[in-house]
């Protein structure tokens, strides 16, 4: 190496400052090997007074050297220190859809984005301009996505411990698939309405098979799934859902509706005990992450608290994050996941406000007026058309209570009161009062109530072990056709994890005097939304069969006679004012019209069409109905048939809470 003369040496001290990491380091390298030239050298003895000179010269330079050595490493150190007392930064960013394309965690059945534990990956149920549900998978470091195969109207996707499988919902089935698309898997049976699951290290999977049933675990490669807890419905237990392991794969969280409000909440149980204990009270589901808090929601901003998952105990206060996360009320989901290494995934707050809007359509779909915009569910229009009986959720807890709109007035009026919920509205003939379903201790009877005066709701049906709720009401007033359920406490296990006690329609006489119930239509497979044809010969009515939902026509009183509807399934069946034209929601998502015919004792269906696209909430929340004339229908749901809202994403969000 040749000696450093002082501009070199200036430019070495330079490149100590250098911004490069590396370059410090070389050039502090470069500076001790020009330091340990200097030291084994000696200056040739030719003249003591050049000798002399040239040892002034090294000692100076060699003064140099180290002074620079001891800059060079100085600095390198600082900023190495540097680096490390240094929080990571918070970085926040949007994730589109696919092109003609919306991301589907806002409808019940699409469930939040998930990301995987590596933090490397995000899953989400995506619905095309058609109507047709996937799920949509994405590499974070990439712009490239994809739609798995296979996963047509899947829902409620979840990962495998080691980011290397996605579990779903499909079509009433538990299935997995790998990232890469090529090995698609069945697991099991679930029921119609799942709400989600969690997969252990032990290959394990627990999961709510439907809205009202305990968890179940299965095996992650198939079999035959075992209850994993109880609901103690004597105590108001009405759903487990949204189950997680917690890091030992034996213990998990879980959030449990009950009708004490006070009870509802996340609870902790174990596999192969059926006792769970209180965590926290909320109304929605949260989730832990190995970093040590519990992440929930207060409205619509995310709290994160401390959670011992040693011990399932809370501790500290809950500390605000800046995400405003959107909040699904109807199946108590908050809509974000974490992975283990601080990415969060949510899908944000809208800012049009909780809830949906309720609108007039015509047959084309065009938008007419809008009622307002809440938790609208269940409507139902009087018989004169001048008012609308709804049920309105309560946006945290969601309970519903009955309205009356005034179409006329533009006026909204509270018809029931809680705590026990409204629900099921069906107006007298006359206008002039409801039957409806009111919900008290986990189970559901009929009541009916007049539009004025002060007085109470009456009893109408009330048998003790059962859910009975009116669904339609014959023109002259004489009968009821209701939904009827006999309630099995505590059900341990449902194999197919379909409810142990389908439900029937009844007929309920209202006149004369015999007026007790009796069966119309029975059957292994749930029966309901029954509409009662205008010249009261004729129900329509849905049937949950396992491969999807179907709409038939029976006989009344009798239900010797019946029909089968929709070719390719259907739900919310209901009558033209004449009987002529009968409408539903079909599979695939459209309002669609049958003509009816009848011919002597029999019946003669046309073919069904399309009339216009559904773009509403879930179906089950019988997000619709229609005039009498059949020209104009309330829909519960979006103007816009694709949404182009994005995801967000925010890696290190733990940084933030370590400022606090």
């Amino acid at each position: 190496m040749k000696p450093l003369t002082p501009p070199a040496l200036d430019h070495a001290i330079r490149r100590c400052l250098a911004k490069d990491p590396e370059e410090r380091w070389q050039s502090a390298r470069d500076l001790a090997q020009e330091l340990k030239w200097i030291a084994d050298s000696s200056p040739q003895a030719s003249a003591p007074a050049v000798a002399t000179s040239r040892r002034r010269s090294a000692r100076e330079l060699l003064a140099w050297l180290a002074a620079a050595v001891l800059l060079c490493l100085l600095v390198a150190l600082g900023v190495a220190s540097l680096r490390n007392s240094v929080p990571p930064l918070v970085t926040r960013s949007a994730i589109l859809p696919p092109e003609d394309a919306e991301f589907f965690s806002l409808d019940i059945e699409g469930g939040a984005p998930a990301i995987s534990p590596d933090g490397k990956l995000l899953v989400s149920a995506v619905r095309n301009k058609d109507g047709l549900v996937q799920l949509w998978v994405r590499s974070l470091d990439s712009q490239n996505a994809r739609v798995l195969p296979g996963t047509d109207g899947g829902g409620h996707p979840f990962w495998s411990p080691d980011s290397r499988s996605i579990g779903f919902f499909a079509s009433s089935k538990l299935k997995r698939i790998d990232t890469d698309g090529t090995s698609l898997q069945l697991i099991c049976d679930v029921g119609s309405s799942p709400r989600g699951g969690s997969w252990n290290r032990g290959g394990v999977i627990l999961f709510a098979s439907g809205v009202g049933d305990p968890l179940q675990s299965v095996s992650a490669n198939g079999g035959t799934p075992v209850a994993a807890s109880v609901m103690d419905r004597n105590n108001g237990e009405s759903s487990h859902r949204w189950p997680q392991f917690l890091p030992d794969g034996e213990h998990y969280l879980f959030f449990t509706r009950n009708w004490d409000r006070a009870r509802t909440g996340i609870y902790e149980g174990a596999l192969g005990s059926k006792d769970h204990h209180f965590v926290l009270r909320k109304g929605s589901r949260a989730l832990y992450v190995p970093q040590g808090f519990l992440l929930y929601m207060r409205e619509d901003t995310l709290l994160a608290q401390r959670f011992d998952a040693k011990t399932g105990v809370l501790s500290g206060e809950p500390v605000p994050m800046p995400d405003r996360v959107a909040f699904l009320s109807p199946n108590s989901d908050a809509l974000f996941s974490a992975s283990d290494n601080a990415v969060l995934a949510y899908y944000p707050s809208q800012s049009g406000g909780p809830g949906w809007e309720l609108v007039w359509r015509d047959r084309q779909g065009k938008k007419l007026a809008s009622l307002g915009r809440d938790f609208f569910a269940e409507h139902s229009i009087s018989p004169d058309g001048t008012k609308v009986a709804v049920a309105i959720y309560d946006k945290e807890w969601w309970t519903p209570d009955l309205w009356i709109l005034d179409l006329a007035r533009g006026s909204k009026t509270r018809f029931t009161f809680g705590p026990a919920a409204g629900r099921t509205p069906v107006w007298e003939p006359d206008g002039k009062g409801l039957f409806f379903g009111l919900v008290e201790n986990g189970e559901m009877h009929t009541f009916h109530k007049s539009l004025t005066g002060s007085e109470t709701a009456q009893v109408v049906l009330q048998t003790k072990g059962a859910n009975e709720a009116p669904g339609s009401i014959c023109r002259d007033g004489s009968f009821l056709v209701l939904e009827r359920a006999v309630l099995e406490k505590n059900v341990k296990s449902v194999g197919s994890g379909r409810r142990a006690n389908s439900e029937a329609l009844w007929i309920l006489p209202l006149t004369g005097e015999h007026r007790e119930p009796s069966p119309l239509v029975q059957g292994q497979f749930h029966s309901g939304n029954p509409r009662i044809s205008p010249d009261c010969k004729w129900v329509a009515y849905e049937v949950d069969e396992p491969s999807q939902v179907q709409i038939y026509v029976t006989s009344a009183p009798d239900g010797k006679r019946t029909y089968h509807v929709t070719e390719t399934g259907g739900t919310n069946p209901r009558w033209r004012g004449d009987g002529r034209e009968l409408f539903y929601i079909s599979s695939d998502r459209n309002f669609t019209a049958v003509s009816v015919e009848e011919r002597g004792q029999e019946l003669v269906l046309g073919s069904p069409h399309a009339l216009f696209p559904f773009h509403g909430i879930a179906t089950r929340l019988e997000p619709y109905d229609v005039t009498p004339d059949g020209q104009k229908f309330l829909v519960s749901g979006s103007d816009e048939p694709i949404s182009h809202a994005p995801l967000t994403l925010v890696v290190n969000w733990d940084t933030e809470l370590k400022k606090k």
